[in-house]
């Protein structure tokens, strides 16, 4: 059985490889990782007021957590995979799990349910906070926005170009590895940051992570409770706690006791059993009388938390309503939401948030239904799309919006509006999708040096940039945007060459007016 969860670790982790290097085609298949993840799948649900039908597919992890247990945490999930590569190679000769108090201990899987709590209480009130601790989203992130790039300049900069392995570009491009562009994602440093800690956590325990504040493990362990299949220790137990050692998840406790919520099916347990008294059991494990012999409450939850402690995370989860709403968020240093009068006396460098296309015209619903899983980023080919920061206030911390000084919106693609897992992003077809504004571009006369860049690139046909030239005909006096026709991509001001600040910007509007300055 262990050599076969390796095997079903190596297949899912790969495939999780796949969907991430998968973004190159517009007919790419939706990531099931993301479709058929319950904890995303109920956040959204709750936050966004609505039902989202890819996420039904969600039913497929709840509907084996109810028979199978955590199987997704020990088969199937690409982070708990990368734990268990990295402890085995790593970390065996320096945990420090010996040197915790065991009362500190035992308190550690606490959190990972009332950080569950917190969540499920945010969501609530109409706060998607799902995103910041799912891992599936973390690892995402991780290996799209921070890796992939880093290994696409490696093998550009010393691969091809200093080692002079050209032949590799063609073949590395074909499968998703290579982009021929430059890609590049701001705050990157801050997903590797995340990463590593999560990594470093196993010198303390042994899948910390996974075993103390997955707040998707916690859901699953929840349903996992009752679960039909599990294992079980039988009367034979000689107490020689092999099996306590061996566990990953400390799903045994020193009684020898399987905790079922906990267990994650790695059966790393059967095969040190002296005995062989370890076993997989369809029947239910009957409650014992006898304190020498080993059973199973099924009314009891060791990992739980106190009520008042439940309590405390759903009051910090209803706090947290307020504070990182999209009306709020401004508090925190959001920009969003300028009014169109705003942008004929903001400064030049401050620019409302342009979205990507299809995204849902109010900026609270669209954050609400978000779950900042990266894939819109990835996908986009002029790397235009970026997360954010603090630009739109801590709520909209990682969501995606377009910079055109780093990249613009390709007038032919739709790739970010049928990837969306969430529908954050509505599918577009390519039709619609030329037509969606985005934005409007805005020409600062005192800036431009009439190089007709911006009408010369603009993508739309019958051209949103116009010139208004001399009497002659020879000379352009000025640019202006049609109004009627500009859809935001961004393009011109990419191309424009007047810097630091370009004599063209792209503007968030709400009534998709558009200001010349």
């Amino acid at each position: 059985m262990i050599s076969l969860r390796r095997l079903s670790q190596i297949i899912f982790i790969g495939l999780f490889i796949y969907f991430l290097l998968l973004t190159v085609d517009p007919h790419s298949p939706v990531n099931v990782f993301f479709i058929t993840n319950p904890l995303l799948a109920l956040t959204t649900i709750l936050a966004g007021r609505t039902l989202v039908i890819l996420l039904g597919a969600s039913l497929i992890i709840i509907l084996s957590a109810l028979l199978l247990g955590r199987v997704f945490c020990g088969w199937v999930c690409p982070l708990g995979t990368i734990l268990d590569v990295f402890h085995k190679f790593i970390t065996p000769k320096i945990c420090l799990e010996k040197k915790i108090p065991a009362g500190l201990s035992r308190n550690f899987p606490k959190i990972k349910y009332l950080l569950l709590v917190l969540i499920l209480s945010a969501a609530v009130l109409g706060i998607n906070l799902a995103g910041w601790f799912d891992p599936i989203t973390i690892t995402f992130k991780f290996l799209a926005l921070s890796f992939y790039p880093a290994l696409n300049l490696i093998i550009k900069n010393i691969m091809i170009d200093r080692w002079g392995w050209s032949g590799l570009s063609q073949p590395l491009e074909n499968v998703g590895i290579l982009d021929r562009n430059e890609v590049f994602f701001q705050d990157a440093a801050v997903f590797i940051i995340i990463f590593l800690i999560i990594l470093g956590l196993i010198f303390i325990q042994r899948r910390f992570w996974c075993r103390n504040l997955c707040p998707l493990g916690a859901l699953l362990g929840l349903l996992s409770f009752s679960k039909l299949l599990r294992l079980k220790i039988g009367t034979d137990c000689l107490t020689c706690q092999k099996c306590v050692k061996t566990c990953k998840m400390g799903a045994i406790n020193n009684e020898i006791k399987i905790l079922q919520e906990e267990c994650i099916q790695c059966f790393a347990c059967v095969p040190v059993c002296p005995v062989d008294t370890v076993s997989l059991n369809f029947k239910p494990i009957p409650v014992l009388t006898n304190q020498s012999e080993t059973g199973f409450r099924p009314t009891e939850i060791s990992g739980l938390p106190a009520r008042r402690s439940f309590l405390l995370a759903a009051l910090i989860g209803v706090a947290s309503a307020p504070l990182l709403s999209a009306r709020g968020g401004s508090a925190f240093g959001g920009k969003n939401n300028l009014s169109p009068a705003a942008l004929t006396t903001t400064d030049n460098n401050v620019l409302a948030i342009l979205r990507p296309p299809g995204a849902l015209p109010s900026e609270e619903e669209f954050m609400n239904r978000c779950v900042r899983c990266g894939q819109c980023l990835k996908i986009c080919p002029t790397n235009g799309l970026q997360p954010l920061f603090l630009q739109s206030g801590l709520y909209g911390m990682w969501t995606p919006a377009l910079m055109p000084l780093i990249g613009y919106c390709t007038y032919e693609c739709n790739l970010c509006t049928q990837i969306c897992p969430t529908e954050a992003i509505q599918p577009l077809e390519i039709d619609v999708k030329k037509k969606w504004v985005i934005g409007k571009a805005c020409i600062n006369d005192r800036l431009c040096i009439r190089c007709g860049a911006c009408e010369e690139h603009c993508p739309v046909p019958e051209k949103a940039i116009k010139a208004v030239w001399d009497e002659y005909g020879e000379k352009p006096l000025r640019y202006y945007v049609e109004c009627d026709l500009c859809i935001g991509c961004g393009l011109c001001e990419h191309v424009c060459p007047v810097k630091p600040v370009r004599a063209i910007r792209v503007y968030h509007t709400g009534d998709k007016k558009c200001f010349n300055r």
